[in-house]
């Protein structure tokens, strides 16, 4: 089994195998993501041994199985790291249960680590094909259903007073998004977002004019709210057979545009919606969306900050099966007043945590009070009061706003 990282004039040939393996994607859809986003992502593939073709006659062996890894700059507190978002793990239906995807996702994971990426993340189809890789959720993403007049989950459930019936105004110039608005889009979600987040794609120029192309493949755009001059909402919208609206964003105060941007698209108040990430009265779904897992465990633990005139003193050993690299003793250190957490290696140590467990303590998935009542039924997990007392003084990295599909 060889694995083979693709050539960027080599890449358009793994698109024989996404259309056979996620053949629910449109023609509109691959001619964006084969234009645009393979010009600078990494693809690792395996290709059939058995059949190659005679090289007189210029062929090339098929590919049987496939990963694919495209670069996003992160926003991690207050620094910036690039990662990649695992997408199109793919094998042929013939050559699976051959250990090929594992061999793919393991190779890659050495390679990012190689880079001192700090974490890689994905979309996972089934969380249980990722989780013997230590990979755990760290974002779940609000959903709701929403029309034009009321939320479509509230006349179901025969309470049309749940929330207020609105009608459309004419308070709102909706537009959709050009090429030449991306800049200004960048800058309104710095301006809505703030630092509300400690973990998020990088947002600028590029970002949205690449989210403009994407939108657009999926019958979709970006459309912006303005109340007079001033830009006071946006959101992402796809139509596919149905309506859905991406990462709406608003200023405080004019939450109601996003009602008003589903009237603008379906043209009615009855009409559902699905919008995510979005809570409106209470009433959204909580749904698992991003796995991630740890690469770098230096760069990643570094990122951490201490909570404000805390003194950080925190050792324990970390147990990889994977990327053994990892296994170690690291001490977390941070003199009080100062932010930023010196990494260094040690010999003694407070805990012992699995990876998984510790991606899941660093992104505020679980606490350590809450994994010390887990302690007698997680194998190999040893925490001590000690390790407790000095992990609470540290932030972690949430809440996390993940929202990349591609």
């Amino acid at each position: 089994m060889k694995i083979k990282k693709l050539a960027v004039e080599e890449k358009g040939r793994t698109r024989a195998l996404w259309e056979e393996v996620f053949s629910e994607d449109t023609r509109e859809f691959l001619d964006y993501y084969y234009f645009i986003k393979t010009r600078d992502n990494d693809i690792y593939v395996i290709e059939d041994e058995e059949n190659v073709p005679e090289k007189e006659n210029g062929d090339e062996a098929e590919i049987v199985s496939m990963i694919q890894l495209n670069p996003y700059p992160l926003q991690i507190a207050d620094r910036q790291e690039m990662t990649h978002y695992i997408i199109g793990v793919a094998t042929r239906e013939s050559c699976r249960k051959r250990g090929y995807m594992r061999e793919l996702l393991v190779r890659t994971m050495e390679e990012m680590y190689r880079k001192k990426e700090p974490f890689t993340f994905l979309m996972p189809a089934a969380k249980e094909i990722y989780l013997p890789y230590d990979f755990r959720f760290i974002y779940e993403q609000d959903q709701s259903e929403l029309c034009g007049g009321m939320t479509a989950n509230a006349g179901k459930a025969g309470n049309p007073s749940a929330l207020e019936v609105q009608t459309k105004s004419d308070k709102y110039r909706i537009r959709d998004a050009r090429w030449s608005d991306a800049e200004d889009l960048a800058a309104f979600f710095t301006e809505c977002t703030g630092e509300r987040y400690r973990v998020y794609a990088v947002r600028d120029t590029a970002y949205y004019q690449t989210m403009i192309l994407e939108q657009q493949s999926e019958n979709g755009g970006i459309l912006l709210a303005y109340e007079g001059e001033k830009l006071v909402a946006i959101a992402a919208y796809a139509n596919e057979g149905e309506w859905e609206i991406r990462e709406p964003l608003t200023l405080p105060g004019y939450e109601e545009c996003v009602r008003e941007m589903i009237r603008e698209l379906t043209k009615d108040e009855e009409t559902s919606c699905l919008v995510y990430p979005w809570r409106e009265g209470g009433q959204a779904k909580k749904v698992p969306m991003i796995m991630a897992r740890a690469l770098h465990l230096s760069t990643l633990l570094s990122c951490l900050q201490a909570k404000e005139a805390e003194e950080v003193d925190c050792a324990f050993a970390v147990i990889d099966p994977i990327l053994q690299q990892n296994s170690r003793v690291y001490r977390l250190k941070s003199p009080a007043g100062e932010e930023t957490t010196e990494v260094t290696e040690t010999e003694d140590s407070f805990a012992v945590l699995p990876v998984d467990v510790l991606t899941e303590l660093i992104f505020g998935v679980k606490n350590p009070t809450e994994l010390a009542l887990e302690q007698e039924t997680m194998q190999g997990m040893v925490l001590t009061d000690r390790f407790i007392e000095e992990w609470k003084k540290l932030i972690p990295l949430a809440p996390v706003f993940l929202n990349e599909i591609v």
